[in-house]
């Protein structure tokens, strides 16, 4: 298993691997596979570092005075 996922430069997650070792004649369900990558520190990084969108800018401009409870 983790001849497979070094010879795929370290791509594949489990689900990939988990077919690979199917071709191969193992029986293995997608959860054992899953699993014994996560205890062999197996994990795909290449494509898990995505920025995500964000929206705040900090404080921009001025801020009005409140002038409601002056104008009563």
């Amino acid at each position: 298993m983790a001849k497979q996922f070094i010879r795929s430069k370290e791509t594949y997650g489990y689900r990939r691997i988990w077919y690979c070792l199917m071709k191969q004649g193992f029986t293995y369900c997608q959860e054992t596979v899953r699993r014994l990558m996560t205890s062999m520190g197996l994990k795909v990084t290449l494509y898990s570092s995505k920025s995500h969108y964000h929206s705040y800018r900090g404080h921009m401009g001025k801020t009005a005075p409140n002038l409601s409870t002056s104008a009563i």
